[in-house]
Order: structure tokens, then sequence, then C-alpha cells
């Protein structure tokens, strides 16, 4: 209903979403998919992903424990029934989806919480005394914050490493800047330059004592055969460049001296 209040005059567009137009049932057992994002690796394959909410640790980490308890009363619960279905249309519909993210995993993550309670609840009577009970939500808790922890380090080493780049370029503003990932950042930080993006278009000349801002280590596998890297390609191949910084991480600056004749 809210779609439908909310996009009255074109109902049908989210049909042509890139993901619903490549769903295949090819993609169940698929770890890597080439689409406008570059080829993406996975240590999963598709299927067992869009169920990892019952083992990962993101999620549920011990749910396929309760899993078992959940056909002891199956049945005798419509409501049950619904729910386990619902999840399962849903996770098989993620499995053909020519890429992961875990926040995809959200939608189906509180159907899963209540159709394993029961047997969360089973188990718990039957094995667990008050003790033991209470250490397991102590233990839960502190292994749920090493988690967090752990979820949110890619996004401050991130956070750090767009500062410490920022803070390098600062001498060098007011010039032509090419550049790819890293320059939505610099946008964002107030760095005045005229940005080239190495995404949006392949570039077939570019412009002499201008700068290159890349990481060819980092963006060689998932960007092969598309813009980033054949723009890296054709700047490299073509014109004489000179590092001015060796930035963490791999990056570099470099300043497009002249073609190489």
């Amino acid at each position: 209903m809210p779609h439908y209040l909310i996009r009255y005059e074109n109902t049908t567009e989210f049909l042509q979403h890139n993901w619903l137009k490549s769903w295949s049932v090819q993609n169940f057992y698929k770890r890597s998919f080439t689409t406008p994002d570059g080829t993406n690796y996975n240590f999963l394959p598709n299927i067992i992903y869009a169920f990892s909410s019952l083992f990962h640790p993101r999620y549920l980490f011990s749910g396929i424990l309760f899993f078992p308890f959940l056909f002891k009363n199956f049945l005798k619960k419509r409501a049950v029934i619904l729910l386990t279905l619902s999840f399962l249309a849903y996770s098989f519909f993620l499995s053909g989806i020519p890429f992961q993210n875990s926040r995809f995993l959200i939608v189906s993550f509180p159907l899963l919480l209540i159709i394993l309670y029961p047997g969360f609840q089973l188990l718990a009577a039957t094995f667990l005394s008050l003790k033991i009970y209470i250490a397991t939500g102590i233990a839960t808790f502190v292994l749920q914050l090493f988690l967090c922890y752990l979820a949110l380090k890619p996004t401050q080493e991130r956070n750090h490493l767009e500062k410490e780049i920022a803070q390098e370029l600062i001498p060098y503003q007011n010039a032509v800047l090419y550049s790819f990932d890293m320059d939505v950042a610099l946008q964002g930080r107030g760095l005045h330059f005229e940005y080239q993006n190495l995404w949006q278009q392949e570039y077939v000349t570019v412009h002499e004592n201008s700068l290159l801002l890349f990481n060819s280590q980092k963006f060689s596998r998932q960007w092969e055969g598309k813009n980033p890297m054949k723009n890296w390609n054709f700047i490299s191949n073509n014109y004489r460049l000179q590092v001015l910084e060796e930035l963490p991480e791999g990056w570099k600056l470099y300043k497009i001296i002249s073609p190489i004749e």
C-alpha cells in the first residue's frame, strides 16, 4: 500500500530494476558477479548467503541450532507456516539476484526471529539452568559488542583514510583532478578541484599538467575491463606521469606531464 500511494504515477517502475531484470536460477550457485559496479567476488554461493541470517554472526549466529525445533509443532500453527513460507520465498528470491548485500537480509530477519523463538524457549527450558542462562546471556552480549566493533571498523578506517588523503591534497587544489572513488570524498570535504570522474566515461584524451589520483592495485580486479581501469591503462600507457605523493593503502597522486610520443 505505501508503494502504491507514494509511486502512484508509475507503480510498476520497480520492475525495471537491474537486479530484477538479471534474476536467474543460475545465480543460485554463483559466487562472483559482473555488474555496472564491477566484478564482485564473494565467499559463499548465493543460495547459502541468502539463508545466512540463520548462522552469520552479524545476525543470528546460533539460529541454526533452533531450526530443528521448528518442526515440532509446525503443522499446528498456521501463522508459523505463513511466516516460514514468506521467509523461504524471500530467501530464494535473493538467491537469484546477482549481488550480495547484508542489508537485504534485514527484511526477513524479524520473521526468522519469530519463527525460531519457540525453539529457543524449548532448548533453554530443557538444557539451561539459571546460572548457565545468565552466563550465556553475558557472553552473547560481549560477543555482540565485539562483532559491532568489527562491523564498524571498516567505516572508521575509511573515514581516517579520507581525512589523511584530503589533508595531503590541500596544496594541490584548483587543478583538474582525474580520480575515482576518492573524488566523492574530496568533494564532500570541500576541496576545490575540477573533478573528472574515471567511471562516468572512457577518455580518449586528458589535460596535460592535470592531476591523477588513483589506486591501481585496489581496482585492478573488481574493475577489470570497466571504465576506471580502462582509463588508468590509457593514461598510464600514453602519458608521462610523475608521482607527487605516495598516499596510504596504495593511493598515489600523479601529475600528467605530457603525451608519450
